[in-house]
């Protein structure tokens, strides 16, 4: 439901969470992100919303739940530093806005990771080149996986979708920040 930044009713977030963990908890290739920038909420009541949301899914492993940084995902640390998320996976978010060079934006991300790298999932990033370079050298350094919001058409898209269900191609149209997105990625 549309609660502007934090769940409208709580009863009603649970239920659409368990149809959700209903279908998929037996597949260890999805994860749960509990909730996208919860920025209406501090990052102490998200917190506390993010763990009794385990309490109502004990079933979900806390290695496969994603909680967001404070207010727009933007700084993992007080999330990183709960004992009480301690097994769980942080969500990421950085834009070009926190710095237009490879050093400044490389230094960015270390800054809103602190020592919570090595289980923070980078799940929006868009900028321009200087940025990307510094972003994705970072990541690669870090060994963090990522997910490149911008991925089809608009602005800063790198591909564009056609055709209709079941029969869509994928066409590639900037090959350079493909590349660049690619060259964060581990082996």
């Amino acid at each position: 439901g549309n609660g502007g930044g934090k769940p409208a009713d709580t009863t009603v977030f649970h239920s659409m969470w368990k149809a959700v963990v209903d279908a998929y908890v037996s597949s260890d290739l999805v994860y749960f992100d509990i909730m996208n920038e919860p920025w209406a909420l501090s990052p102490t009541a998200f917190m506390t919303l993010a763990v009794a949301w385990m309490a109502q899914f004990p079933n979900v492993p806390h290695n496969r739940v994603v909680v967001a940084g404070d207010y727009n995902d933007n700084d993992v640390r007080k999330q990183g530093a709960d004992p009480r998320l301690a097994d769980c996976l942080l969500s990421l978010h950085i834009y070009d806005s926190s710095g237009t060079t490879a050093e400044a934006a490389a230094a960015a991300l270390t800054l809103h990771l602190g020592p919570y790298y090595s289980r923070t999932v980078v799940t929006e990033y868009v900028g321009n080149a200087g940025f990307l370079q510094g972003v994705t050298t970072q990541m690669k350094a870090y060994g963090m996986g990522s997910c490149y919001w911008a991925g089809l058409q608009g602005t800063k898209g790198i591909a564009s979708l056609n055709g209709t269900a079941p029969n869509y191609t994928l066409t590639v149209n900037n090959a350079s920040t493909l590349a660049t997105i690619q060259s964060g990625w581990t082996d």
